[in-house]
């Protein structure tokens, strides 16, 4: 806890960006100074006012579970997998819903009457409006990966956490909650904090590429990015595409990847307007190259991309020989290989004329 004067000159420095409209520009990172100034102009919270952490009762807490099943497990295993990474420093790694409620935790068991007194256990509500500046409620509010440490928290019963949190998302875009990695009484440096927030970044894009996947079992899914290698991986693009053709869903990576701001510009429309293949080529490549990368190109620029393809969940072996092309007359089984690849066609195209002239 902070001394009495420093907890004056904390509060004479948020009146002051208050009264000025602006931030503390060199002393507080960007993040922190639009949360304090919200603390002040839309909550009225006073950082010496105490009050006891707000917990929703039981059944709240049951009933936001039971809205959020499907995400809290899916992310229950890659909150394990960041809590064995962080293991022995002090850290709880907790996941709220979009309001900062906390609906999961995996702590230390001999740490949880700490975090317990901390306010930091099941049902707390973790947004701006009650708790101040603070890793959830404010990664919530700025819809980004923040860290807020020590004496960065609003409130001074607070200045003893350090937390970094990352949003998580749905395939629409919609907020679903956040995860975090708090400590109930650090002594890390903020460049120690920089490591963290990059884990917990990870973690949570991993878990909004699940959540992604599993919200679409039965379509298809392209996976593609610039760079091969990166296909499968975290950073890859996703398109869920359904059974018409239409465009269903994109994630982040995929607006990034074909340079648009907004997923209007892509959902809704058919495959074949954004890449220069048909629809019947994903059952293709499924059916007789699931596992092989293949180059496509979008329609807009003519940029080159690696893909691959997931089937939808109800796509067996019967329903995709039904769904791939018949061998055209005259046995040329070849041409169901190529696809819509043009190099593809004028290499077979030579291989006929070899073939013919018996070479």
């Amino acid at each position: 806890m902070v001394d009495s004067t420093h907890a004056v000159a904390r509060v004479s420095q948020i009146l002051r960006a208050m009264q000025e409209r602006r931030g503390v520009v060199g002393e507080l990172a960007p993040h922190i100074n639009r949360s304090w100034n919200r603390c002040i102009q839309e909550f009225g919270i006073r950082p010496q006012s105490r009050r006891d952490t707000v917990v929703l009762p039981a059944d709240g807490l049951r009933q936001r579970q039971q809205v959020l099943g499907d995400l809290l497990n899916i992310a229950h295993s890659e909150m394990e997998n960041l809590y064995e990474l962080i293991a022995g420093t002090g850290y709880a790694v907790i996941l709220s819903d979009a309001e900062g409620a906390i609906l999961s935790t995996i702590v230390d068991p001999t740490l949880k009457r700490e975090f317990r007194q901390a306010g930091l256990w099941l049902g707390a509500c973790w947004d701006e409006r009650h708790e101040g500046t603070n890793g959830i409620g404010t990664c919530l509010a700025e819809r980004s990966a923040i860290t807020v440490h020590r004496d960065e928290h609003f409130r001074d019963d607070n200045i003893h956490l350090s937390c970094s949190s990352a949003p998580i998302w749905n395939a629409h875009g919609v907020l679903l909650g956040a995860l975090d990695a708090s400590s109930a009484n650090s002594t890390d440096t903020r460049e120690i904090q920089r490591h963290t927030v990059a884990l917990v970044s990870m973690s949570a894009s991993l878990i909004s590429r699940h959540q992604f996947l599993a919200e679409f079992p039965d379509a298809w899914i392209l996976r593609f990015h610039s760079r091969p290698e990166f296909v499968g991986l975290l950073h890859e693009a996703l398109i869920a595409v359904g059974g018409d053709g239409q465009v269903l869903a994109v994630n982040e990576n995929a607006m990034l990847q074909l340079g648009v701001s907004t997923r209007t510009s892509l959902v809704g429309h058919p495959i074949e307007e954004l890449f220069r293949f048909a629809a019947d080529t994903l059952r293709r490549r499924a059916a007789y190259a699931a596992a092989t990368i293949w180059p496509i190109r979008d329609v807009a620029r003519g940029r080159r991309y690696y893909a691959l393809v997931r089937p939808p969940r109800s796509n067996d072996l019967v329903n995709m020989a039904q769904a791939a092309p018949q061998r055209p007359a005259g046995g040329n089984t070849a041409q169901v290989y190529v696809a819509d690849d043009p190099q593809m066609h004028r290499n077979l195209a030579c291989g006929h004329q070899l073939f013919a002239k018996q070479v």
